[in-house]
Parts: structure tokens; C-alpha cells; sequence
């Protein structure tokens, strides 16, 4: 909604935004954002295994 129409309603800012904070699209796209900046177990592995050496 805020994508496609954008938002104007500032007087109720606090209240849309906090409504938005939990929904489940937020939530899953946070989810998939946090997924994105991980690095993979792989890269992990390397790492570990380079600072062991």
C-alpha cells in the first residue's frame, strides 16, 4: 500500500506505522533480509577453518 499509493496520511503516521511493524509481510521480509546479509554455512566453514590454522 505504501509502495503503490504512498503515504500522506502523516497526522496518523505513529499508529500506520506501528500497525505495519506487525504484519506478517514486515515479518517476512525481514526475515528474508536477514537471511540475505548471513553469510552461507560454507563461508562460515572457511572462515573458521582459516582462523584455526
Amino acid at each position: 500500500s505504501f509502495i503503490t499509493d504512498g503515504f500522506c496520511d502523516w497526522k496518523n503516521a505513529r499508529t500506520r506505522f506501528k500497525y505495519h511493524e506487525s504484519s506478517k509481510i514486515h515479518s517476512d521480509s525481514i526475515c528474508v533480509v536477514n537471511q540475505q546479509t548471513k553469510p552461507t554455512v560454507i563461508a562460515q566453514l572457511i572462515s573458521t577453518t582459516k582462523r584455526q590454522q
